[in-house]
């Protein structure tokens, strides 16, 4: 015999987090849907009914109740995803900086700004290449959003490190 759900019991602190994921514009919708499911299984609605409602399969429905149970509203989060971080020694780190904060003319380039484009060309390979980096936009454009540098070389925000 089918054992019947566990009913979820939430905190105040908990339904108004689970409740703001829900409605809000700008949760991402992975989340909002999960929430709706938590939200859902609180107010003592069925594996099956939520299923339908949120267009999961039970399965997936109950893996978030089992996840929600054992870690709250951060069981709700996307998990670490598998994968080589980029590596980006430094020094490539501290050049890239570096040459997205340099006006052109001061390399006799005729450009007002730089372009993750142009830092990315040729001219600049061997400057940026190191033996653990890969070629291209890629490490240019982790450096600069990471740092806060936009292409244009002007920094969004004052917090590098």
């Amino acid at each position: 015999m089918v054992e019947p759900a566990r009913l979820i019991t939430l905190t105040t602190a908990q339904w108004q987090q689970l409740t703001r994921w829900a409605r809000a514009a700008t949760t991402p919708q992975r989340l909002a849907r999960r929430a709706r499911v938590i939200l859902g299984s609180a107010a003592g609605l069925g594996s099956r009914r939520l299923a339908q409602q949120e267009r999961m399969s039970r399965t997936t429905v109950q893996r978030w109740r089992a996840r929600f149970m054992a870690a709250g509203c951060d069981g709700l989060q996307d998990r670490p995803r598998c994968g080589r971080p980029v590596v980006l020694p430094p020094t490539t780190r501290a050049l890239v900086i570096a040459l997205a904060c340099e006006r052109p003319a001061e390399r006799d380039v005729p450009l007002s700004r730089y372009s993750l484009s142009e830092l990315a060309t040729p001219q600049f390979t061997p400057i940026l290449q190191s033996p653990r980096t890969s070629s291209g936009e890629a490490p240019i454009r982790a450096v600069t959003s990471a740092v806060g540098t936009t292409s244009r070389g002007r920094e969004r925000r004052t917090d590098i490190s």
